[in-house]
């Protein structure tokens, strides 16, 4: 069963890896000490800290992460954060964004991944292709092209959470295989003919100056594509706590080239 903390804890375990080494990491966590809030508080740091290593570099920071999520969890419910579910819905992101690594978007995601909100979550590869796809605007805050991007492809979606959680998977794998940051594969894009994005994406990377902003697409682009047409491959969300179990582990997080 899928719970609040366990995704705090998805979120907290790994940095800068793929989802294989993140399930890695997730795994050992649940094997060797547990995954609920008294038990991590407990844990001793060597054995966390040799659980986080797992989980890509700075592994001591990840490690007083989830010492301070766990700590949180007890303060806020004794451990159990089920309640923050029935929660009037800014309520439950408001408390959900007080944990470590959980911003706005991360909140919306757990809420929505819990069956409690059904709301367009979304992750930056996924923002990247609804915006390339010219559903709101780009722009160098994330915050504001996040928005945008939620607003415009919202009237395209139903307002449930099942199709809403398929959209987040798809979208975030579009985002990871094909819609890259650099260097997309336009010309194996199934969404190209309908796209104004397709083969205009410049994006100007260097090892001293990286890119500003998540997205650079085109600045303004033409009417949106329908988000029904949603890449046609089949998807879930990689490793992540699922009722039936974890997924097989895709790529996190595609590395610009």
């Amino acid at each position: 069963m899928r719970t609040p903390f366990a995704w705090i804890v998805w979120h907290n375990i790994a940095y800068l890896v793929d989802d294989e080494h993140r399930v890695r990491a997730y795994r050992a966590l649940e094997r060797r000490v547990g995954l609920e809030p008294k038990a991590i508080a407990a844990a001793s740091t060597d054995d966390l800290l040799s659980i986080a290593k797992l989980g890509g570099p700075i592994a001591d920071k990840r490690v007083a992460k989830l010492k301070a999520c766990a700590q949180l969890a007890l303060t806020l419910g004794g451990g159990d954060l089920g309640q923050l579910l029935t929660e009037p819905t800014a309520k439950a992101r408001r408390a959900l964004e007080r944990f470590p690594s959980i911003g706005a978007p991360g909140a919306e995601q757990i809420l929505l991944f819990c069956d409690a909100w059904p709301v367009l979550a979304l992750e930056s590869n996924g923002l990247r292709v609804l915006v390339r796809l010219g559903f709101g605007v780009e722009s160098d805050d994330y915050a504001t092209a996040y928005r945008s991007a939620q607003r415009a492809a919202a009237s395209e979606l139903p307002d449930q959470c099942a199709p809403l959680q398929r959209a987040y998977q798809l979208l975030r794998l579009h985002g990871q295989t094909t819609c890259k940051r650099s260097e997309p594969h336009c010309t194996e894009c199934v969404l190209a003919t309908t796209c104004p994005s397709a083969g205009k994406v410049q994006v100007q990377r260097t090892a001293d100056a990286p890119a500003k902003g998540p997205l650079k697409g085109p600045a303004k682009a033409p009417a949106p594509a329908k988000a029904a047409a949603a890449p046609a491959r089949k998807a879930k969300a990689a490793g992540a706590p699922t009722r039936n179990g974890v997924a097989k582990a895709r790529p996190a997080r595609a590395k610009a080239k």
